[in-house]
């Protein structure tokens, strides 16, 4: 029998059940698993079933529209009243039945596209210049089928919110001979456009640069608020001896404080494959220009979870983990940075061999606070423009704690964003009767470039009562 589900109070779609009990759909390639859309590549159910990924909803060119709406009185009026004819569904969208109408023009290029990445950075002791640099990265944009009810809570609001808690914390700490250099970078859904285009800014058109030389290594954060395991992905075994030998060594040895037992670490080297149009992780950006860089993720791979996907919200991350993963890195970082200035300065606060930062540092309520904002918003790189309060307040918040802060605006993009990404439907009973109210509704993306289908902003599947 058919259905139209409703998950979260976001989305209705037409699916079936199979045998396993659990509800797979039977339009286009939308798939849905145990009432979630499955964003890996094989997502088991309750059942057993298995069912593909979601991702290839937005690889297939398609010419009819889809629209992703919020579950409320109006629409479930209209799912009520068409339950009785749903076999004709095919019927139903061209007119025997329910129309859904827009009054919207057609969606437009968005003329002068920006992506913002800022920076900023804390000095360690002695020559900025000749003194090695640690640098830390994340991605702040998310994305999803429907940009606007993209809220991206784990991927990638954890790694921000690690990022600025990280940031806070060694902006109170004396300062060590190591320079920390933080960056927040745009378009990451977008093969991590941002850091692409602020690594050339340092490489190839900045005169002096942190990244010019004397990198450590780029520590790229993402997906951190859920997971028992912290998996370190490289694009190449680091080697014994190097500065990232020395922090994944610091990172495992944190395991041994009681605090975090339980807690894994996984280093899982995979090769960059330059056959594909999106770079599975941030650090392959880096790694592409010969900089050491790794990422830390509680994913083993970059095709699990829900790294692109309008379900990655809120009630998705376990905020205790996110506080814990926070602190383990914390943890680690401090044994690396300051594990030399320990060997001549035994006078420094006894805590520091073994817990560099006490419990009570590691601030989980405002954690909590700072993801709560994150996802309080979509975040799709769509919606960002450069005078976005969401950028402006962590601008504010890299000046606050850091120095040398820095906002790196690129124009002309790879790809192009399209505008009405959110509109107002009504829904008519056949060709005369329009049904009371109208729906709020979002449609399925707004670009269009070399890295995505070339009609991925024109929308598809044909769904009632949406």
């Amino acid at each position: 029998s058919h259905y139209l589900l409703g998950w979260g109070g976001c989305l209705c779609l037409w699916v079936l059940e199979c045998q396993g009990g659990c509800k797979v759909p039977q339009t286009v390639t939308i798939y849905w698993a145990g009432g979630a859309v499955c964003a890996s590549g094989y997502w088991e159910c309750q059942g057993g079933c298995k069912v593909p990924q979601t991702m290839e909803m937005l690889r297939n060119d398609t010419w009819v529209p889809i629209y992703f709406a919020v579950e409320q009185e109006e629409l479930l009026s209209v799912y009520e009243e068409s339950k009785s004819v749903m076999w004709f569904m095919l019927g139903l969208v061209m007119g025997n039945g329910f129309q859904m109408v827009t009054g919207e023009t057609q969606s437009q290029p968005i003329s002068n596209s920006a992506i913002v990445t800022m920076e900023g950075q804390l000095r360690g002791r002695g020559e900025p210049e000749e003194l090695p640099t640690v640098v830390i990265v994340a991605h702040y944009d998310s994305a999803g089928a429907a940009p606007w009810l993209a809220f991206g809570a784990d991927s990638n609001g954890s790694g921000v919110a690690v990022l600025l808690e990280i940031m806070r914390l060694f902006h109170r700490l004396y300062r060590d001979p190591y320079n920390l250099l933080f960056s927040l970078t745009g378009a990451g859904k977008f093969s991590y456009y941002g850091s692409k285009r602020w690594i050339e800014e340092h490489l190839d058109h900045l005169e002096s640069s942190p990244l010019h030389e004397n990198v450590a290594f780029v520590l790229c954060l993402d997906t951190l608020a859920n997971g028992d395991t912290l998996h370190i992905h490289a694009s190449r075994p680091p080697q014994e001896g190097t500065a990232q030998w020395d922090f994944i060594r610091d990172l495992e040895s944190v395991n041994g404080l009681p605090q975090f037992q339980g807690v894994d670490v996984s280093l899982i080297h995979k090769k960059i494959n330059l056959g594909e149009d999106i770079l599975a992780w941030e650090h392959e950006q880096f790694s592409l220009r010969r900089i050491p860089a790794f990422t830390v993720s509680h994913l083993s791979s970059h095709q699990l979870g829900l790294k692109s996907s309008i379900l990655d919200t809120r009630s998705q991350v376990d905020t205790e983990k996110l506080r814990r993963n926070t602190h383990v890195l914390l943890e680690a970082l401090a044994r690396f940075l300051y594990k030399e200035p320990m060997k001549v300065q035994p006078h420094l606060p006894h805590y520091l061999p073994h817990s560099s930062f006490p419990p009570t540092w590691v601030d989980g309520s405002r954690l909590t606070a700072t993801l709560d904002w994150l996802v309080a918003q979509p975040r799709a790189a769509q919606l960002l423009g450069e005078k976005h309060p969401l950028l402006i307040t962590m601008e504010t918040l890299f000046r606050r704690y850091l120095r040398d802060t820095k906002r790196h605006v690129f124009r002309d993009p790879e790809f192009v964003f399209y505008d009405q990404l959110k509109q107002t439907m009504t829904s008519h009973r056949g060709l005369l009767c329009p049904h009371t109210g109208t729906v709020p509704c979002c449609q399925l993306s707004g670009c269009k470039g070399p890295i995505v289908p070339p009609y991925w902003h024109r929308a598809l599947l044909p769904t009632v009562g949406l």
